[in-house]
């Protein structure tokens, strides 16, 4: 396991000041509700791209049909994600057994 801190810039906060990858992929353990709402948000909000197009940076959402975890894509079939507060922000396999079952589908930001 890998464990990162991220931040974003001045500048990625300017230019998408409602959709903020890492503070969706938080771990919001008093509101779970909020977290599965706002991951089903910023999924009908972007716009969805295949498999076959991701590129560093785009969001992955989880979770069969609807989506209720967001992670953000960094490349090499690997992704960045808060799953729980236990494991914290990882970085881990974005098809792995337990999240290639669950994978609802892809966006871009910009």
């Amino acid at each position: 396991m890998t464990a990162v801190m991220l931040r974003p810039s001045p500048a990625t906060a300017a230019a998408s000041p409602t959709i903020d990858p890492v503070v969706a992929a938080s771990p919001r353990p008093r509101w779970p509700w909020w977290t599965a709402l706002a991951a089903f948000a910023q999924y009908g909000m972007l716009r969805h791209i295949s498999r076959s197009e991701l590129r560093p940076g785009d969001l992955l959402f989880y979770f069969g049909g609807s989506a209720h975890h967001v992670a953000m894509y960094i490349g090499g079939g690997m992704m960045v994600s808060a799953s729980n507060p236990r494991d914290g922000v990882e970085v881990i396999a974005a098809w792995g057994p337990w999240y290639g079952s669950r994978y609802s589908g892809a966006a871009r930001v910009v």
